[in-house]
């Protein structure tokens, strides 16, 4: 983030990681190997010429670095943070040694990696498990704020209240502003099968008026 202040500390030293894009997928397609320069959007991209997936980034411009190390929230829910899902780091500490990171091996650092941001290293490698994964269905849909309110905190009780939660699905909800219209709303329904309008986010789908819905398999 390259903000005064929140970048880094004052004279400190910025390390620019966003040429290490290294990828590779293990021969049982069982997990990925990722460099930390990659962005999501060209993760997916690879992976979905072998049919899998992984939890990460909700925006393709999402960089898998800060992602994992942050925890990660993906639309994958049923897979827990992206951060759950990696078997191993290639980390190297201040001291320049370079240490490959397990549950098994430096049990506490893999521990602390899971959130730790850059606090303990500089990792250079993630091995993360992958998942099989065919088509989805999703997309953007747009509506004025005002009267659609209450369908909208309705909607959003009814999904997370719900006792049997369907873990294929996940919406992301955010509020923007036209300048012609006003206050809208854009909701982002996800659904990790190739089913159209799946019960669990009809909630969503059904709120009216719409200004428009780019929702598709």
């Amino acid at each position: 983030m390259a903000q005064a202040g929140a970048a880094n500390i004052q004279d400190g030293v910025t390390i620019d990681l966003s040429g290490l894009t290294h990828f590779s997928v293990k021969a049982d397609k069982t997990s990925t190997t990722l460099g930390p320069g990659l962005r999501w959007g060209q993760v997916y991209t690879k992976l979905a010429a072998y049919g899998l997936a992984v939890p990460g980034g909700r925006s393709s411009d999402v960089g898998v670095g800060g992602y994992l190390l942050g925890s990660g929230s993906s639309y994958f829910i049923g897979h827990g943070f992206g951060c759950d899902n990696i078997a191993s780091y290639e980390i190297v500490l201040a001291s320049g040694t370079i240490l490959n990171v397990t549950a098994s091996s430096h049990a506490d650092l893999f521990k602390a990696l899971k959130g730790g941001s850059s606090n303990f290293g500089i990792v250079t490698s993630f091995v993360i498990r992958t998942f099989p994964l065919g088509s989805i269905w999703g997309g953007n849909i747009y509506y004025p704020a005002e009267p659609t309110l209450d369908q909208q905190l309705k909607a959003y009780n009814e999904f997370a209240g719900n006792d049997d939660y369907d873990i294929n699905a996940a919406v992301q909800m955010s509020i923007s502003f036209s300048p012609k219209i006003g206050k809208v709303f854009v909701n982002q329904p996800f659904y990790a099968r190739p089913q159209i309008n799946p019960p669990a986010l009809r909630p969503f789908t059904n709120i009216q008026p719409q200004l428009g819905n780019e929702t598709a398999l």
